[in-house]
């Protein structure tokens, strides 16, 4: 294999590939990265994973580096009213509040977002798969049109 490629091969390391011998094959067939997703998982878990990977870089001629990708802040959603079906053009309330008491929205744990956003920004909700357009600032709320339905 040649060592001098520019290209690296990161292979996530999860319950199907963090066996010995299965880090071995991965290293086999060319892995050169091994991530470690510490949004899953434990410290002790992660920390037997990192034990095993620095056995195999024992015994193989290029080591595989170790990449710890960890969890950033995360921002949550309070519960939604059931059965909320949002359409594009509908308003949508974000609200830093304790409770939100209004039709459509929700309250958010974030409560910078009144203070981050601004008309026009775009808010991705769930990976993306929700996206809203700010369309004013008010008090404790973030109003914004929904651009895609779901």
């Amino acid at each position: 294999m040649n060592s001098l490629r520019m290209t690296k091969i990161v292979c996530t390391i999860g319950p199907k590939t963090e066996s010995y011998e299965m880090l071995e094959k991965l290293a086999k067939a060319g892995m050169n990265v091994a991530r470690l997703n510490f949004s899953h998982g434990s410290y002790e878990e992660q920390g037997a994973k990192i034990k095993r990977i620095k056995e195999l870089n024992k015994k193989i001629i290029h080591p595989i580096a170790i990449l710890l990708d960890t969890q950033g802040p995360e921002i949550r959603t309070g519960v939604l009213k059931a059965d909320l079906k949002l359409q594009m053009g509908d308003k949508f309330t974000f609200t830093v509040a304790d409770k939100f008491d209004g039709k459509c929205g929700t309250t958010i744990t974030y409560k910078q977002i009144v203070k981050d956003v601004e008309k026009g920004h775009i808010i991705l909700v769930d990976d993306g798969m929700l996206e809203f357009e700010v369309e004013k600032i008010s008090g404790n709320d973030v109003i914004c049109k929904v651009l895609n339905s779901g």
